[in-house]
């Protein structure tokens, strides 16, 4: 039998290690219940899309997405702004004002189709922040359960 690069095929530059990461990932995603899995898989699947929008409106509005995918349950109507901020306050151990910017900064681009004119943080920034939340929440394997 002749192996795929035997045949003048193009050998990947992807290594082992960064295989070993993929794997890693992949059964972290695994880990997640049936229930959560289609949350999950929308929360990067919108991360994603804002990774690669270089309008930061638009960045901003799939960042907000995904902010509300992580910090409301199913099912809840009421009272989101003040519930991302709380949760997200002490999920990302940042101050409730600090959350409650983020909050507002993306509210603006989703409601107004704009960024507030004096600006506490960029959507890079924001980017961050909910890459740190996406890392917390496949390092624990569940979504959190929130009492109040």
């Amino acid at each position: 039998m002749v192996m795929p690069h035997e045949r003048g095929a193009t050998r990947s530059i992807v290594g082992k290690s960064d295989l070993s990461k993929v794997d890693n990932l992949i059964g972290k995603i695994n880990d997640f219940n049936a229930d959560e899995h289609t949350a999950l898989l929308t929360l990067l699947q919108q991360f994603h899309k804002a990774r690669l929008l270089l309008d930061p409106v638009q960045k901003a509005i799939h960042l907000r997405i995904c902010i509300e995918n992580v910090f409301i349950k199913h099912g809840e109507k009421e009272q989101l702004a003040a519930k991302v901020k709380n949760r997200g306050a002490s999920y990302l151990c940042e101050s409730r004002t600090q959350t409650e910017r983020i909050y507002d900064f993306l509210s603006c681009a989703v409601h107004r189709g704009e960024l507030p004119q004096k600006r506490k943080h960029s959507p890079t920034y924001i980017e961050g922040r909910v890459a740190g939340a996406i890392k917390r929440l496949l390092d624990e394997g569940t979504y959190p359960v929130w009492s109040d």
